[in-house]
């Protein structure tokens, strides 16, 4: 996706907009059942290489079971899954949800080539997974 797509697949405003290293950062407010949180996309050469979505206060984790319904409902069965987190491995991207300690519901999804460069990895083999099969 390009910067033009992802604003239009938001229903709301930029709330900031960052530019470093090349990169551009975008920040939505989102919120979800009630919870409000963020989703940040970071866009390299005017393409979507990453994605985060962020919500606080997930008390009876809500967020969490409706992201992990969700993205299972779109990827299929994760191929890492522990009590806090679970995780996708698609052709070319990963996701990974994680329920943290303080109650905080945290979604990232990267493009593995991408999460490769960054981190001077391989783009394919075993260590260009930041989820590791148990």
């Amino acid at each position: 996706m390009t910067r033009e797509q992802v604003i239009a697949s938001e229903d709301a405003d930029v709330d900031s907009e960052l530019q470093f290293g090349g990169q551009l950062q975008l920040v939505f407010h989102a919120r979800l059942d009630g919870h409000y949180g963020s989703i940040t996309y970071i866009l390299e050469n005017n393409q979507l290489r990453a994605a985060t979505y962020s919500f606080r206060n997930d008390e009876k984790r809500q967020v969490y079971s409706y992201m992990k319904d969700f993205l299972t409902n779109t990827y299929g069965k994760p191929a890492f899954q522990e009590d806090a987190i679970v995780g996708w491995r698609l052709e070319r991207s990963e996701v990974a949800l994680a329920y943290l300690p303080d109650k905080f519901c945290y979604a990232a999804f990267w493009e593995k080539a991408y999460f490769a460069r960054m981190n001077n990895l391989s783009a394919t083999g075993d260590n260009s997974s930041f989820l590791k099969e148990k």
